[in-house]
């Protein structure tokens, strides 16, 4: 056997080494937190995709505000793009009925500051929970053809709890479902597992004044 025949399958195993650290997945492996511990452990993603999670759900909330004033047709057309499941059917479903309606339209954008923490990621890393503490809430409300503010409300402060899914066809996270609203004395680094109610269904409305 020649030597260039031997060197051949190296330098095809080195290439194709090189090339798998090269193309790395979207999803790096998660990895388990507090394993065995009650009520604490949990699988957690890489930072980068952490990162992601939470980049996609902020496009969410500004896409929102932009598009309920470019009007009610263009909000509804762009949801699937960033809402799914069961959130997606809620929100077409209350979107269709306002573009029903006739006369005149009010539209309420809820402004607040934001505080987000990621948390609770699927085996697989497709899914997590986010954990949004929303401070300084107020209801804008805009008279939806002249876009005049109509009225403030404040709000105060209340912390919300979402199933995030990731679609691999956009390469974008997705709200997917309100979990609940916690008490607005929780703290979300410290709020034990056992007091968010994962398998409840509630309306996924997430403050805003329809």
């Amino acid at each position: 056997m020649s030597l260039s025949t031997i060197f051949i399958p190296i330098i095809l195993v080195l290439g194709l080494a090189l090339l798998m650290r090269r193309v790395k997945p979207h999803h790096d492996p998660v990895h388990r937190l507090h394993p065995g511990v009650a009520n604490k452990a949990e699988w957690m993603a890489a930072p980068d995709v952490v990162q992601q999670v939470i980049s996609d759900y902020d496009s969410v909330q500004r896409w929102t505000a932009s598009a309920l004033m470019d009007g009610y047709p263009f909000y509804l057309g762009g949801l699937p793009e960033h809402y799914s499941g069961e959130a997606l059917t809620e929100h077409s479903r209350v979107m269709l009925n306002q573009v029903r309606r006739t006369g005149t339209r009010l539209v309420g954008i809820l402004e607040a500051t934001h505080e987000i923490q990621v948390r609770r990621f699927s085996s697989d890393g497709r899914a997590c929970y986010l954990f949004d503490r929303q401070t300084d809430q107020r209801m804008v409300t805009y008279d939806h053809r002249s876009k005049r503010k109509v009225s403030v409300q404040p709000l105060g402060s209340g912390l919300y709890v979402y199933r995030m899914v990731y679609d691999v066809a956009a390469k974008r996270w997705k709200i997917a479902e309100l979990i609940q609203q916690l008490p607005v004395g929780c703290s979300i680094t410290h709020t034990p597992t056992a007091s968010v109610r994962l398998t409840d269904r509630l309306p996924s409305a997430s403050g805003r004044d329809w």
